[in-house]
Parts: C-alpha cells; sequence; structure tokens
C-alpha cells in the first residue's frame, strides 16, 4: 500500500513540474504574450506597435490571404475546365475510333467471303486455270455475266486473256463480252 501512495506522489509530482516547465518554457503560451503578461503584473509599459497599426496589419494579412485563396480557386477552376475538356475530347476521340472499328468490321464482314465459300472460289478458278481455254469458255455459258467477270479476274491475267481471246471466237459470246470486260463501276 505505501508504494502504491508512493507512486500516486510521485506521479503527481511530476505532472505537476511537466506544468510548469511547459508553462515557463512557451510551449503552450506564445512568448509575447508571456512578456506582455510579466509586464502588466511588473507595472511597466509594453512598448510596441499601437493597436491601430496592429489592427492594418492585420486587415492587410487577411485581404492578402483572401487575394492567395480567389486567385488559388480560380486557377482550380481553370484547371478543372482543361481536364474536362480533355475528357470530353478524350471520350469523343474513343467513341470515333470505335465508331470506325464497327464500320470497318462491317465493311470486311459484307465483302468477306465465308471461308467454305471461299476454297470453294479458289477450287473454281484453279480448275478453269488447268483446263482448256475453249472448254472454259463452254462451261461459262451458263453463268450470268458477273460471275464470269469475277472468275476472270480472279485469275491469273495470261490466262484469262487466253480464255477471252476463245470467247471471241465462239458467236455466243460476241454479245456478252462487251459487258463483261466493260470495267465495273464502284469496284476497284
Amino acid at each position: 500500500m505505501r508504494t502504491a501512495w508512493a507512486l500516486i506522489r510521485g506521479g503527481a509530482a511530476l505532472f505537476f513540474a511537466l506544468t510548469l516547465v511547459a508553462v515557463g518554457g512557451g510551449f503552450w503560451l506564445d512568448p509575447d504574450r508571456m512578456q506582455a503578461a510579466w509586464d502588466g503584473l511588473t507595472g511597466r509599459e509594453r512598448r510596441g506597435p499601437e493597436p491601430a497599426a496592429e489592427q492594418e496589419a492585420f486587415r492587410r494579412r487577411v485581404l492578402e490571404f483572401e487575394q492567395t485563396r480567389e486567385r488559388r480557386e480560380q486557377e482550380l477552376r481553370q484547371r478543372e475546365l482543361v481536364a474536362r475538356s480533355s475528357l470530353v475530347r478524350a471520350e469523343a476521340d474513343r467513341a470515333a475510333a470505335e465508331a470506325a472499328k464497327r464500320d470497318a468490321e462491317a465493311l470486311a464482314a459484307q465483302t468477306k467471303l465465308p471461308s467454305s465459300r471461299a476454297r470453294e472460289f479458289d477450287a473454281q478458278v484453279e480448275l478453269l486455270s488447268r483446263i482448256e481455254p475453249t472448254t472454259a469458255s463452254a462451261i461459262m455459258k451458263g453463268w450470268t455475266d458477273g460471275q464470269v467477270a469475277t472468275y476472270l479476274r480472279a485469275m491469273r491475267p495470261s490466262r484469262g486473256a487466253e480464255i477471252v481471246d476463245a470467247m471471241r471466237t465462239d458467236p455466243v459470246w460476241q454479245e456478252r463480252l462487251p459487258r463483261i470486260l466493260a470495267p465495273s463501276e464502284g469496284k476497284p
């Protein structure tokens, strides 16, 4: 029990000593205020700026602070506007890029033949390239003008020219051949 009381008394003394050091050392009180209090207790007159001058200096500091705050707020608003406009611009660019990508995919889907049809087409072109030009001409008689033109354009130019020469000798092709060989509009 004596030890407990001794610890309590020691703690109180330590607290009192720390309080005196803190107050005396100016940790909690401003040194100017402490000097003014001491001067007031000892009866000395405090020398320093006049109260009106202090108020004017305070007003100037407040005014400078307000001007600085307004300037910083204006800069912040400008930065926000720039950031928003760049976000809007980036979103518009992204939307345009997506639209262009969708358009390109749609165009590719329209112009691209399915893989099985493409293989079949390539096989037919290869077959027509291997047979005699007169036989190829006879096979193509039942086709439309567009089909004939597509197959002739898909062949090697020399082989296509041989088949066209064979068609020129056949009277059935005399009327159709100019339409087939005419450049197609809208196609590259």
